[in-house]
């Protein structure tokens, strides 16, 4: 005798989710998975999912050196091991110093970040920046848009999962450089990596949109 089986389904275990799928998000939905996202500083404005994006308001505030915000970040606890991060963010800067980018954080005097910025002169760049117990140490010359460059911005950070933290973008998604050395790695408890909105000085709002995070 033969038993024959038509067919055979798995439901699958939500509670399972393998590094590095679950990490990441394309927005699709109506509003932010706080299964997945934490708005760790929400200071000024309200980060909302619209049209695909994740939109961020750009806050009025800054946390380098001794000032505490106000900022916007949206972030999740840093993965263990190697693991890279790339988003892609949109913002059409109208005053200096509004940036948005990707961020790796342990505390306000203690972090990681990689920025699309605006300079006093309306001259735009990207930064890449380490504050250690309140002291700024760029790596790198900023690199600054030769006048060409459209609005948005690919930027993607990748650990070696030790010591090291490695910044790169792209202007089209494809094509990738980097003009930095490395960063040292953050790895202390509660570290969260993540996307952040901030640092503008002038009286208008504006947002940064982000189109996906990708592990």
């Amino acid at each position: 005798q033969e038993a024959r089986f038509d067919f055979a389904r798995f439901e699958p275990d939500d509670e399972i989710c393998p590094q590095p799928g679950c990490l990441s998000d394309e927005f699709d939905g109506s509003a932010i998975d706080t299964s997945r996202w934490t708005l760790v500083r929400e200071d000024d404005g309200t980060a909302s999912v619209a049209g695909g994006s994740l939109v961020v308001p750009v806050s009025h505030g800054d946390i380098d050196g001794g000032n505490t915000g106000p900022i916007n970040y949206v972030a999740q606890p840093a993965p263990d091991g190697v693991w890279s991060v790339e988003t892609a963010v949109t913002m059409e800067h109208t005053n200096e110093w509004q940036h948005g980018g990707l961020m790796l954080w342990v505390d306000d005097d203690n972090y990681t970040k990689f920025a699309w910025t605006m300079n006093p002169e309306g001259g735009r760049f990207l930064e890449f920046q380490t504050e250690t117990a309140g002291s700024r140490t760029w790596h790198g010359d900023n690199v600054m848009d030769p006048g060409d460059w459209s609005n948005t911005m690919y930027l993607r950070l990748e650990s070696d999962g030790s010591s090291e933290l490695t910044a790169s973008y792209s202007t089209d998604g494809e094509n990738w450089s980097s003009a930095w050395s490395a960063a040292p790695l953050w790895t202390d408890p509660g570290t969260h990596i993540g996307i952040n909105a901030m640092a503008d000085f002038g009286t208008g709002n504006i947002d940064a949109s982000f189109d996906y995070v990708r592990f």
